[in-house]
């Protein structure tokens, strides 16, 4: 059983720690996204077995990614998004964007290619809502950061660019 979950695992470790050196972040970034990127995915293995449309089964790991990226956050003082992006890109869907727009190209609009892309569109709004949700839950249960304080009190604008 352990060697099946490391075999998933894997991978998952490798492509989290890879986005995190990608995008330079700081070493203790690069360790927290090496734990948190495995466990993740492999919550999403599971889930996979109830061939839900896809768009529905990444949102469930990426609550868990948003809720353990805002845990990483407060106990661990690493970047909230560094964490929870690394933590999903190994379900980004590069493999069916990379298939739609070949089938669009290759078969014009009557292949796959349209249903593939409308695919990997659901994939990243579950992905951005899951990873949303998640972190507003983590921030609900346990306690909002000082920002997140000071936004919803009214005594910090959200709307301006500095």
């Amino acid at each position: 059983m352990m060697h099946r979950i490391a075999r998933f695992s894997r991978p998952a470790l490798l492509a989290g720690v890879g986005f995190s050196l990608s995008a330079r972040a700081s070493p203790r970034t690069v360790l927290v996204a090496a734990v948190v990127t495995p466990v993740v995915y492999l919550a999403y293995l599971p889930i996979m077995l109830l061939e839900l449309p896809v768009g529905f089964a990444v949102a469930g790991p990426a609550v868990l990614a948003g809720v353990l990226g805002y845990v990483a956050q407060r106990l661990l003082r690493v970047p909230e998004q560094a964490v929870t992006t690394a933590a999903i890109v190994m379900l980004l869907p590069g493999l069916a964007v990379f298939r739609g727009v070949d089938s669009l190209i290759s078969l014009g609009v009557g292949g796959t290619g349209l249903a593939d892309l409308l695919s990997a569109v659901g994939t990243g709004l579950g992905l951005a809502a899951g990873a949303s949700v998640g972190g507003f839950v983590a921030r609900k249960v346990a306690g909002l950061d000082r920002v997140s304080r000071r936004v919803f009190q009214g005594r910090q604008r959200t709307d301006r660019v500095e």
